[in-house]
């Protein structure tokens, strides 16, 4: 490879780093364990330490980038007492995954469903819903490539998290 050849590579890899570092709301000494970007918005589930001891936390956040955070859970307490539920399901090369928590009246559920041929017939997608007391108010579908970013099963799964 020549020199011209790596100073572009470089390039190009050191871009990619700076947007994909850019396209979350976890912080750079966090974990990502799920984000994705809708619309104008960003969805990011952040690990701190290891979850399955009382100093370890999972922290949602929702905002336009990380200097407009417009809402975020579970800073303060370990992920079970932070109220978070989570559902592993799977099928014959798919999977889906549920990750929820009430605030106030408001219920946030991020779903995230795929199959080697798609979901029931359609397009594998991740989401992001609000509902309160059962009704539904908002669902956001996340751009799923290139921006979701999922290991909720690898951070999650061994947590025994009540279900959603």
């Amino acid at each position: 490879m020549t020199r011209l050849h790596r100073g572009l590579l470089a390039a190009v890899l050191s871009a990619y780093g700076a947007s994909a570092a850019a396209a979350t709301l976890c912080k750079p000494s966090e974990r990502v364990v799920f984000a994705c970007t809708a619309g104008p918005k960003q969805v990011a589930v952040c690990a701190m330490g290891d979850l399955r001891r009382p100093e370890g936390r999972l922290v949602y956040r929702f905002g336009g980038d990380a200097a407009r955070v417009e809402l975020e859970q579970g800073v303060d307490k370990p992920p079970r007492e932070a109220g978070y539920r989570y559902d592993y399901e799977a099928w014959a090369k798919g999977s889906s995954k549920r990750l929820a928590f009430e605030r106030a009246a408001y219920r946030y559920e991020i779903v995230h469903a795929s199959g080697a041929y798609g979901v029931d017939g359609g397009d594998n997608f991740a989401e992001l819903r609000v509902s309160r007391g059962g009704q539904a108010l908002a669902t956001l579908r996340c751009h799923e490539q290139p921006s979701a970013v999922d290991r909720l099963y690898e951070e999650l799964n061994d947590l025994a998290l009540p279900s959603p």
